[in-house]
């Protein structure tokens, strides 16, 4: 059937304009437009189109993976692919030389960023920032897009209340108070501390409160406690967790945790906890006297469940018996004390660290130097000096005075964005001091410190070897630990746990302390590929993982024996890498079942940076009101989706990813049967069995059947493709802000490298570094 061409279609070259007639135009053309994607009058202007030249890039990406033509349609032969490929790509190449990246001037600090940088700056660790909205996720699901985030009103009233609240944790003025302190060797009979039984000898059901008689209000507090361990062979060593908080007569203590630490030793020791009394509760209520208590507990987690305590009658009253737990290990407490006030000196190390010199003036253009990640003009220290001797002369103290200009420092953009200016639209080199701000925020999330600054200072750091070291410094550092918790939960979305809940009528064992646990496995399973310098390939299939004793019996594995983490081999039941993580199955379940779509959106859109296109408005959803439809197996299910020729052409791009994956449940369990309910009700004896299918035809004609497979078919037909994706995520994090056609060239060159370097990820953080991209603006 001869197709009419429109003025755009015409004027294509013979050999292309050919092809796309008889094989594209049909599905992307005047009569039908599949996935809303018109090519017979799309612009060919590469140059000044942009929109269109990304449509042409990705029909470059389609073709070359085989997935178009669709299914059903004869495949294009190796010259016609050749001659649509080198014609995009050739056209590609020509507008990327006339083109630059625009770029993001400003981009703010997100909440992490914010909180680690006050942390840095001012030497108090704090939940700084926890007030403030939630950062939004950018189309990359990047947290740190400076397109992203913005900046309103009411955040800026947020940002100067938490910039005086943090001065005044550190600033401190007048006479050192007095020391305070308190240690009990007698505890009393507490109730309503926790569950179980008030006791000194702590195993699985019982616990130790301690009252503080004259609670602080304000400043550090430490807490040492003196206790051993009655250990068991072949058991983990008990756990002491220390919480502090409020309790008021007659009502259930607020507590929050000051730390945690396992205890080794058979021979008494002291163990010292500290916190800051601002950050726990404290809530006097009119008429009642403020108790605030200390609770110790054995927090072991073998991952057995423990057995519920019974009720029995003695005479009129009951008492709790509480089960025998006498192979536990048992933690025994000898003394508690409480102790505030305590300082080594006075004023203490965190103020002399901003107030170092009576120089008022040098006070404040080192904190300005430190804060804004620069140094500050002599017109911008002179003003907020200036301001300093206005607010000193109306007030009582010049710390006050103080506080108020260092907090005019911390609501400044200069420190609440990473400015990198911009004169004209043309690249430029980064300076040397937005450089060392960029490299810190990406391998620290936080402000540059004293060495990397002074590299800056003497223009050393833009020099190659100088580079290299400061990453490889940066990469060694426990700070890096930000980045690596920051980039894999954003990447793989392992927020997402929190957004689904468990429906206990499907799982009626599920422990919800998992959840969790489960995005602490993704965590660290990423941490153990980065820091052992492991191939990439590693995400993709791996023959351990990351687990717990808790998470180690959801998966039936065997090692751990408490709630600390280890690298734990998988045996023939349980599969590896990512595609076999619980946290994964979780946040893309609609917490009953597995959900093929999400976990297919998953895999598209995180592994391999090809997300399927958003559905057309009023597509009909996968659990329409058809009681019957939700006991059909999910192939079926999708198959009468599928049925509306309009959500068709989509599903068949995505479905056969998240099939492949029907092994596991939506907590992330393997199953060789599905197990349904019959009709509205869902008692455990009214579930349907089906087995599991698993075995489906992903796009571009490849059979898989399950997990396996599926993993052998990534690691080598789209090897190339995650190599290419992993690279585009860690350098959209890397620059804070989403690529363009203009970056493709060097993600290229960097996906090249990164194969080279047998796909390990601290290489590819040294080339990511190294490259204009980061170097440039």
């Amino acid at each position: 059937m001869s197709i009419a061409l429109s003025a755009k279609a015409a004027a294509l070259p013979e050999p292309v304009r050919k092809i796309l007639q008889s094989r594209c135009f049909r599905c992307h053309g005047a009569d039908k437009q599949k996935g809303d994607i018109r090519l017979d009058t799309l612009s060919t202007d590469f140059v000044n189109q942009r929109a269109a030249a990304e449509i042409w890039h990705d029909a470059m990406n389609v073709i070359q993976l085989g997935e178009m033509p669709p299914d059903g349609e004869p495949d294009l032969t190796s010259a016609q692919r050749k001659i649509l490929v080198d014609w995009i790509k050739g056209n590609l190449a020509e507008a990327l030389g006339k083109t630059a990246s625009e770029g993001v001037v400003m981009r703010r600090l997100n909440k992490a960023e914010y909180r680690h940088t006050l942390t840095d700056l001012l030497g108090v660790e704090a939940n700084y920032g926890d007030e403030l909205p939630s950062d939004p996720l950018s189309k990359d699901g990047f947290l740190n897009n400076g397109e992203a985030l913005g900046m309103s009103g009411l955040q800026m009233e947020y940002y100067l209340k938490e910039a005086r609240k943090a001065l005044a944790r550190v600033l401190v003025e007048g006479e050192q108070p007095e020391p305070y302190s308190q240690t009990t060797s007698k505890f009393e009979k507490f109730k309503n501390l926790h569950p179980g039984e008030s006791s000194t000898r702590l195993g699985r059901y019982h616990f130790t409160g301690v009252e503080v008689r004259e609670p602080p209000k304000s400043g550090r507090f430490t807490i040492r406690v003196t206790a051993k361990a009655e250990l068991v062979d072949g058991k983990a060593p008990p756990f002491m967790k220390v919480r502090y908080g409020n309790q008021v007569a007659g009502a259930k203590a607020i507590m929050e945790v000051v730390g945690e630490q396992p205890v080794t030793s058979s021979q008494a020791k002291i163990y010292e906890f500290s916190g800051w009394s601002e950050s726990f509760p404290l809530i006097p209520l009119k008429g009642e006297k403020l108790k605030q208590i200390i609770v110790i507990h054995n927090s072991l987690d073998d991952g057995v469940k423990a057995e519920k305590p019974k009720k029995i009658k003695e005479g009129r009253k009951k008492k709790t018996v509480y089960p025998d737990d006498s192979d536990y290990p048992q933690l025994i407490i000898e003394s508690v004390e409480f102790s505030s006030n305590q300082h080594a000196s006075w004023p203490p190390a965190e103020h002399r660290l901003i107030v170092h010199s009576e120089d008022t003036r040098e006070v404040v253009r080192t904190f300005m130097k430190r804060a804004w990640r620069r140094p500050p003009s002599v017109k911008e220290v002179e003003a907020h000096h200036a301001h300093f001797e206005k607010l000193e002369m109306g007030m009582d103290s010049s710390v006050g005075a103080l506080r108020e200009i260092l907090a005019v420092v911390l609501t400044s953009p200069n420190f609440l964005y990473l400015v990198e200016p911009q004169a004209k639209k043309k690249p430029r080199e980064l300076s040397e001091h937005e450089l060392a701000a960029r490299l810190s925020y990406f391998l620290w999330s936080s402000l540059p410190d004293e060495r990397l600054t002074r590299h800056a200072d003497r223009r050393r750091l833009r020099q190659d070897q100088t580079l290299r070291a400061e990453v490889d410094r940066l990469l060694a550092d426990e700070k890096s630990e930000r980045f690596i918790q920051q980039f894999a939960t954003q990447w793989l979305d392992l927020e997402g746990v929190d957004r689904v809940a468990v429906n206990p009528e499907f799982y009626p064992d599920f422990d919800t302390e998992l959840e969790p646990e489960m995005s602490q496995e993704t965590h660290l399973f990423f941490r153990e590929v980065c820091r052992a310098n492991l191939s990439a390939l590693t995400l993709i299939d791996a023959d351990f993982t990351m687990a717990n004793a808790r998470l180690a019996k959801h998966y039936g594995l065997s090692g751990p024996k408490s709630q600390k983490f280890e690298k734990v081999a998988l045996n023939d039941r349980r599969p590896g890498g990512l595609l076999a993580h619980a946290a994964m199955h979780l946040a893309n379940s609609n917490g009953e079942d597995s959900h093929p779509i999400k976990r297919a959106v998953w895999i598209r859109e995180r592994l391999l940076h090809d997300p399927p296109a958003p559905p057309p408005p009023n597509v009909p959803s996968l659990d329409p009101s058809n009681p019957n439809f939700a006991k059909l197996p999910v192939r079926k299910q999708l198959e009468v989706h599928r049925e509306d020729p309009a959500c068709n052409d989509c599903h068949r791009g995505i479905d056969p990813w998240g099939i492949a994956l029907e092994n596991f449940d939506a907590v992330g369990q393997w199953r060789d049967v599905i197990r349904r309910p019959e009709g509205k009700r869902r008692k455990k004896s009214e579930f349907d069995e089906t087995p599991v299918e698993s075995k489906t035809t992903l796009p571009g004609g490849k059979t898989v059947n399950g997990v396996e497979e599926l993993k052998t078919f990534l690691l080598t037909d789209r090897r190339d493709q995650f190599a290419h994706a992993f690279v585009t995520k860690l350098t959209t994090y890397a620059l804070g802000r989403s690529l363009d056609l203009t970056d493709q060239p060097e993600i290229e060159k960097l996906t090249h490298n990164f194969a080279e370097s047998g796909y390990l990820i601290q290489p590819l953080v040294r080339e990511i570094v190294a490259s204009r991209l980061f170097r440039n603006r």
